[in-house]
């Protein structure tokens, strides 16, 4: 057994959702300071009975479209912050007059502590390892190239590539031999590389980011979409241990296959969009809203050549012929998916999710 320790650098904002969304009802978005409160639920259902307004705060909930920093205004409600539990600086998000944003929070413990799970960062190695057997030993997976190649790109959304994806993976990791059969989990090499969730974070370490999408040609789409991310230049730090008995990888080969994927990345993909959003000397994705290019071995598996591969299957992916014209992936020869995923920090581009990582 080899114990690490993990220093994770964020290069640029990274998002980790919890699932869950903040209405417009729910928080409070002051516009002098650029911040927005997020409530303690509790404690402000408690301030609404004493002050007895519960009944004015569901009328609201019901029938009312206002924003809600402008009810509490109605309401004469100055000393909002006493029940809410963080702030969240806000200066790089469009908020209109009409039609607020939902904000979609970063996962936190039960302290309200932001925090990174171990199961992000050992996914993302993960597929970093794929790809690089994928790479170093082309010939070894010529058989799923071909089943992919011809694919019909007809099976449900939840299954697309479904066995493939699975063949290729338990010819990488299912090496062990505690079963008989190859599939079961247990054969897993990665069940020896053992990482713990992350040390908890502060809310301070938090920013308010609006979804950016960046064509090839470097033009810049606002979406309504609000995440609660880390902070550019965060230090966060994991406990990793290897189990040499089970596990082959070491820290070495970790480093150099997340190297090797961010390479192929910019080779594939990257490099084809004429955009200067910002992503730092990064060796791993992490995150959502980081893209297809980053979460898949499709490029590491068939580099340049995979372009309408790629198109094909996001396009597959979509639930109607409309949805799917509207998106157009199939018209993609240059790239896919045509979108690289960013979003701005203090007035700068930043494309999402871009991490340094070291391991001590």
């Amino acid at each position: 057994m080899k114990n690490y320790t993990v220093i994770l650098t964020t290069n640029s904002p990274i998002f980790i959702g919890n699932g869950l969304t903040i209405s417009k009802k729910e928080y409070i978005f002051n516009k002098f300071e650029n911040k927005v409160y997020i409530p303690d639920m509790v404690k402000m259902f408690n301030f609404l009975t004493e002050n007895n307004l519960l009944n004015d705060y569901e009328d609201y909930l019901l029938r009312d479209n206002i924003d809600f920093a402008i009810w509490l205004r109605n309401k004469n409600i100055k000393n909002y912050k006493e029940f809410c539990i963080y702030d969240i600086d806000c200066q790089d998000v469009v908020f209109e007059n009409r039609g607020k944003k939902e904000i979609m929070p970063f996962i936190k413990d039960k302290y309200n502590k932001p925090y990174i799970p171990a199961s992000s960062l050992k996914g993302a190695i993960r597929t970093a390892l794929l790809s690089a057997e994928i790479m170093q030993k082309p010939n070894k997976f010529s058989r799923y190239k071909q089943d992919i190649e011809h694919n019909n790109f007809s099976d449900k959304r939840n299954r697309l590539l479904a066995r493939e994806t699975t063949g290729i993976e338990q010819t990488v990791f299912n090496t062990l031999s505690f079963s008989d059969k190859k599939y079961n989990v247990v054969n897993d090499v990665l069940s020896g590389l053992i990482i713990c969730d992350s040390e908890p974070l502060s809310t301070d370490d938090l920013v308010l980011c609006q979804k950016i999408d960046v064509t090839i040609n470097g033009t810049e789409k606002k979406l309504p979409i609000l995440r609660e991310c880390i902070k550019p230049n965060t230090k966060i730090k994991f406990s990793l241990t290897i189990d040499n008995s089970r596990c082959p990888y070491t820290k070495e080969m970790i480093l150099n296959a997340l190297n090797s994927f961010v390479k192929q990345y910019n080779d594939n993909f990257r490099n084809h969009f004429m955009s200067n959003a910002y992503h730092g000397d990064c060796n791993i994705y992490l995150g959502g809203g980081c893209g297809y290019a980053t979460k898949t071995f499709m490029y590491p598996l068939f580099g340049k050549t995979g372009v309408k591969l790629v198109a094909k299957t996001i396009d597959a992916t979509l639930p109607n012929p409309k949805i799917r014209r509207q998106h157009g992936h199939r018209n993609d020869f240059k790239v896919s998916p045509h979108m690289l995923k960013c979003t701005v920090y203090q007035n700068a581009l930043y494309e999402m999710g871009a991490c340094s990582l070291e391991i001590q």
